[in-house]
């Protein structure tokens, strides 16, 4: 086998491992955002959603002002989509927050 061909098997091999490892880390990622958005989810309060509502762009609220009287039906819909909306983005806001913190490892406990 030339030195050329063994590289090239090296290389490929290696590629291989660290595409597995990082498939590995990114659904470990996933996984630790999803446990984290499910705990949000139950500690948002209603103050933070109204926040997020306030912060929607001057369309999304023109539109909704705008249907208020002339389609009730469209104004529930719209309102109850912003609301949801509102509610996810703190959802993720919060689990961003709680993943970004520095983890603290105690040393002493691993010896």
């Amino acid at each position: 086998m030339s030195t050329l061909t063994y590289c090239a098997k090296q290389a490929t091999a290696m590629a291989e491992f660290n595409d597995g490892r990082l498939l590995a880390k990114i659904e470990r990622e996933q996984d630790a955002f999803e446990a984290a958005t499910t705990r949000a989810e139950s500690e948002v309060t209603f103050n933070e959603v109204l926040k997020r509502l306030r912060s929607a762009s001057v369309g999304r609220k023109v539109a909704l002002m705008s249907c208020m009287d002339n389609d009730r039906a469209h104004f529930v819909w719209l309102l109850e989509t912003m609301f949801r909306d509102a509610f996810a983005d703190q959802c993720n806001r919060r689990a961003r927050r709680e993943l970004s913190k520095p983890r603290h490892v105690d040393l002493q406990d691993e010896a």
